[in-house]
């Protein structure tokens, strides 16, 4: 049947329109969501020193394209995957000033997504001002192949009077655990992981008074369970036992078996997250010398076997407590605010003064290491020297509202007693 033609012009707007709303159909919509953007470490208001780990996250409902990353508005570097890792060297820069943080996640679209502005300081330490700690990977080491599962230990030499809160542990740029005791241990299993794989690991120990630390990033390659007839070997703890109270001098003894096709070549002990000793010769002996540490104090033990095809396998940790005729010190020092008084008239006009010295007194049957002053919760500065004083200049600090003076008193043995007071600054 043949239609006139102007029915068929009739029909010809229907047909386009119905297959314009097909052809649109088949077209994926437009993303027109940002990407989620997220600075993992270091937290805002943090106070950093040296090598500081950045790591930023992206998240988006179809693909993270890029992640661009920038340091007092410069861009500083960038990377094409979800996950940004970059080790930022301040130690040219140390001028006690705050300096900000920012990422920006691109999605295959080109929408832009920000992350929050992180703002840290960095810290340039003075003479008799506490340390940032200094942190290391003691095992695995760098370049080292691992199976199994990997016992992570991480040592933090820290200043006496500046204690460690935690550590974290980061592997491949991600977060896996934090330990907030000493010793810090990570129990990683790599049974699932690709033989070959490459893997990398890293920590970060926060301290009490709010610097973080980096460990260098060590890379680790995994090799399988099995390769051919060749298994890898066991590793245990002989003696002591788990759980076990010891004294004097320890004979840490590790049983190694699975061995008749794959000699052993070495065992490293290492206690309370440090390498101890490395044996090399049979049987596998380590002399603690668990004299003069505190009684009642408690440590963990393990080994770590290396035979000569490359595998290297850790035991089980122990702990263990330790009975001695050495006291610990425990009784925090007593540290009270002379200037400012709790008590007095604390309001100061900042129009007849620059600044005030606060000064504070402590005390402690040991003796007393240091004392830390805080303004508003930012670490200023300590003192040493009896009777303990900061120097707190008012520029910058708003009028009309209180401000918090908090000092921190830390004794020989790292016990800490605090104490703070409200002042205001008034025009």
């Amino acid at each position: 049947m043949v239609y006139p033609k102007s029915t068929r012009l009739i029909w010809l707007p229907a047909a386009i329109s119905l297959a314009l709303l097909f052809f649109n159909g088949c077209l994926e919509p437009r993303d027109e969501g940002p990407p989620t953007t997220t600075i993992n470490n270091p937290p805002s208001g943090a106070v950093v020193h040296g090598q500081v780990p950045i790591l930023v996250s992206a998240w988006d409902d179809k693909k993270v394209e890029t992640i661009r990353l920038f340091v007092d508005g410069l861009e500083v570097t960038s990377g094409n995957s979800d996950n940004l890792n970059y080790l930022w060297n301040t130690d040219p820069i140390a001028d006690n000033q705050d300096h900000h943080i920012t990422a920006y996640a691109i999605d295959d679209d080109g929408n832009i997504g920000a992350s929050a502005i992180t703002t840290v300081r960095l810290f340039a330490p003075a003479t008799g001002d506490p340390l940032p700690p200094v942190v290391a990977v003691q095992n695995p080491l760098d370049n080292q192949t691992v199976s199994g599962l990997v016992n992570i230990a991480v040592g933090v030499n820290n200043d006496v009077n500046n204690p460690i809160d935690s550590v974290a542990f980061y592997i491949d740029g991600v977060h896996k655990f934090r330990d907030t005791q000493f010793p810090y241990i990570y129990t990683w299993d790599t049974q699932n992981l690709v033989n070959g794989s490459q893997h990398t690991i890293f920590a970060i120990a926060y301290d009490r008074i709010g610097f973080n630390a980096s460990s260098s990033v060590i890379t680790v390659t995994i090799s399988s369970a099995v390769i051919g007839n060749i298994t890898p070997p066991v590793v245990q703890i002989a003696n002591p036992i788990n759980q076990q109270t010891v004294s004097g001098l320890v004979s840490v003894v590790t049983r190694v078996e699975n061995i008749q096709y794959n000699p052993v070549d070495s065992v490293v002990f290492v206690i309370d997250g440090f390498r101890k000793f490395r044996d090399t010769s049979f049987p596998y002996i380590y002399e603690w010398d668990a004299t003069n540490l505190p009684n009642g104090s408690r440590h963990t033990i393990f080994s770590v076997a290396y035979d000569r095809e490359g595998f290297n396998v850790s035991s089980g940790v122990i702990n263990v407590t330790v009975s001695s005729n050495v006291i610990p010190d425990v009784t925090p020092p007593t540290v009270n605010l002379v200037f400012p008084a709790p008590g007095a008239n604390n309001i100061f006009s900042v129009s007849a003064l620059n600044s005030i010295t606060v000064v504070a007194d402590a005390q402690d049957d040991m003796g007393v290491d240091s004392v830390a002053f805080y303004i508003d919760g930012i670490f200023k500065g300590s003192d040493n020297t009896p009777l303990y004083q900061y120097v707190w200049n008012f520029s910058g600090y708003a009028t009309g509202i209180d401000h918090t003076i908090y000092v921190r008193a830390f004794d020989t043995s790292g016990n800490v007693g605090a104490a703070f007071l409200a002042v205001r600054l008034d025009p």
